[in-house]
């Protein structure tokens, strides 16, 4: 999960380290992040996540807020899922979070059907209580829609937008029949969604 990227983590980070009785060398770049700074700090059983967000510009979008936000809903909605959130720092812009040891799944291999369900189990459990979920979460999604309509528009703009011609030409005829395969399978579902809404279901 480290990258090799060898570059002097942010004040904060190092800020963060020392408040947690870590040292400054234990800080490690994780890969990811594109939009922020997600460093590794400890060692053995004592690590934690440091995440430091850019500043806000204008009336841009609180990405730290509403990650904030989810975290602490989804501790209630479905515990054991996601890190513990230990420190936010509105001031330095940044969280500290609980260390989670894991690995990506490989390419080209299928998550095995555990990790399916407990993917699945986790998307129930937060969509469980949509009153308490309203409560707990003050930002609306960055591509949030309040119908149905709305939601399928997006995804057939996206998929009109998509293609493969920038793929390499051994997987382009998979792709394509891929690409079919979703823009049948959601125009389907746009006419079967389009009937019940007008039936009044």
């Amino acid at each position: 999960m480290n990258s090799n990227i060898q570059e002097q983590p942010p004040e904060v980070a190092r800020c963060w380290a020392r408040e947690l009785g870590s040292s400054e060398s234990s800080l490690v770049r994780l890969q990811g992040g594109i939009n922020n700074h997600v460093f590794s700090c400890g060692d053995g059983c004592q690590k934690w996540v440091i995440k430091s967000y850019r500043p806000l510009q204008n009336e841009q979008r609180d990405q730290m807020r509403a990650e904030v936000d989810f975290l602490r809903y989804a501790s209630l909605a479905a515990p054991g899922f996601t890190p513990k959130l230990f420190h936010e720092d509105y001031k330095q812009r940044c969280v500290v979070l609980e260390h989670l040891e894991g690995e990506p799944f490989p390419q080209g291999v299928a998550p095995s059907e555990e990790a399916v369900d407990a993917a699945v189990e986790f998307f129930r459990r937060l969509n469980a209580e949509p009153e308490s979920a309203k409560v707990n979460i003050g930002l609306d999604a960055t591509e949030s829609f309040l119908s149905l309509s709305a939601h399928l528009k997006n995804i057939h703009q996206r998929l009109v937008g998509m293609g493969y011609d920038h793929l390499p030409k051994e997987v382009m005829p998979k792709a394509k029949r891929l690409l079919v395969k979703l823009r049948s399978d959601l125009e389907r579902i746009r006419e079967i969604t389009f009937r019940r809404i007008a039936c009044g279901e």
